[in-house]
């Protein structure tokens, strides 16, 4: 399980796999052990796609409230911990929704559509390299 949650993290279950390899090699795992983390690799690869493939922003109040409700009115530590997770998750998503909205008007200016076309040509992405 937890190597589902370091791939949803460093987003590359190749990443991790290459990870896991050195670590086979250098004698601090065995193999058994890493075939077990190479398929939560993959596991987490799948959940990662399954989450970016819902509509999250619907959710986002509920969660956020949610985690205010398990932060404010729990003092052990362990479902405040909990709530501070589902208070963190619930503001990404809510701020993904957020900005989403906000960028939906610029869609329909000519001047936009023009700059995006115009920024994904291979001189512009070039230029764009060598100067960061």
């Amino acid at each position: 399980m937890q190597v589902s949650f370091v791939t949803i993290l460093i987003q590359s279950s190749s990443g991790t796999t290459v990870i896991t390899i050195g670590l086979v090699t250098a004698g601090f795992m065995t193999l058994k052990q890493a075939i077990g983390v190479i398929m939560g690799a993959n596991i987490g690869t799948t959940v990662t796609a399954f989450i970016i493939g819902i509509d999250l922003g619907e959710y986002a109040m509920p969660i956020l409230a949610l985690g205010a409700f398990l932060i404010f009115f729990f003092k052990r530590s362990k479902i405040n911990n909990i709530g501070r997770i589902l208070f963190g998750f619930g503001s990404l998503f809510f701020g993904l929704e957020f900005m989403g909205d906000a960028v939906k008007p610029l869609a329909s200016l000519d001047g936009f559509k023009q700059l995006m076309l115009d920024m994904s040509t291979i001189q512009y992405s070039l230029s764009l390299s060598a100067q960061g």
